[in-house]
């Protein structure tokens, strides 16, 4: 629940969300879904182990979050989990799924 989601071109990006609870304490990377508005087909991109370079780079669980679509690129700003609020911009290109 509480994720954001934003439009480039025909795909809906969907960032996150965040539910409490014991299963949710340790931080994770954000969960990203993308709907094809073409074909209504859903994937889920895959997320980064803890131990990959990668995983800095995507933001954690979270709510509250907005999502901004400027040219390809997505900004993710805000939100909190259930220790900290956030104050990184993360930017998601969309053409390279990073």
């Amino acid at each position: 629940m509480n994720h954001a989601a934003v439009v480039v071109e025909d795909k809906i990006y969907s960032f996150g969300g965040y539910c409490t609870g014991d299963s949710y304490r340790r931080r994770r990377p954000m969960d990203i879904h993308v709907l094809n508005t073409c074909n209504f087909r859903w994937i889920a991109l895959p997320v980064p182990k803890q131990n990959d370079p990668k995983s800095s780079c995507v933001p954690y669980q979270r709510y509250g979050h907005t999502a901004v679509a400027y040219g390809s690129n997505i900004f993710v700003w805000g939100g909190r989990n259930d220790e900290a609020a956030c104050n990184v911009l993360f930017c998601f290109d969309t053409s390279k799924l990073l």
